[in-house]
Formats: structure tokens, C-alpha cells, sequence
């Protein structure tokens, strides 16, 4: 998959879902690869948002959790981009990433 919608196309069951992914590591690498999915084309909108927080709610990952693995998918993102020296691209982008997108 390289675009959130590819995901979001999959048939998903919930409890199917939670009997595969039955260790904490697996269920924090579904979700960190679905979030590095969603912000893959530089905007993390708000249905990206509520489908990666139901996913969360089915493998039972606190929202409090989501925010960590969110904030750590957006450090290295935002690591990989940190030699640039336009500071003001910088800062648009990081906000971009931190603010809700529209659909």
C-alpha cells in the first residue's frame, strides 16, 4: 500500500484484526503504518483521523497512546526533512502536520 486509501479499501474486521495483531509491538506497528500512510501525501485529514482512531478503538489504544505514536510518526518526519535552511517552509510544514486537514 502507498496511499491511505489503499487501506481504507481493505476489508477490515475488527476482531479478526485484534486476534493478528495480539501483542502490543504489533498493534503499535499497524498503527504507526497506518499513520505514516495518512501523512504520506503531506496533509493528515480529519477522515484519515477518525478511521486511524477507530482502528486504535478496535485494538483498544487509548487515545492518549494514538497522540504518542502520532507525535513520534511526526518527529521523524519531520527529522527527515530537518537540513533544510528555509526555516519558514519548516514551520509551514510542521503546521500543516499538527492542524487538521478538510477532506
Amino acid at each position: 500500500m502507498t496511499d491511505f486509501r489503499d487501506l481504507v479499501s481493505q476489508d477490515y474486521a475488527p476482531q479478526e484484526a485484534k486476534e493478528i495483531l495480539n501483542t502490543p509491538e504489533l498493534r503499535n506497528t499497524f498503527m504507526t503504518s497506518c499513520l505514516f500512510l495518512a501523512f504520506a501525501d503531506g496533509s493528515y485529514t480529519n477522515r484519515e483521523r477518525t478511521v486511524i482512531a477507530a482502528f486504535a478503538g478496535h485494538l483498544d489504544i487509548s487515545h492518549a497512546h494514538l497522540a504518542v505514536l502520532e507525535d513520534g510518526v511526526k518527529d521523524y518526519l519531520l527529522m527527515q526533512i530537518s537540513r533544510i535552511h528555509n526555516l519558514d517552509a519548516l514551520r509551514e510544514i510542521s503546521a500543516e502536520m499538527d492542524g487538521p486537514a478538510d477532506d
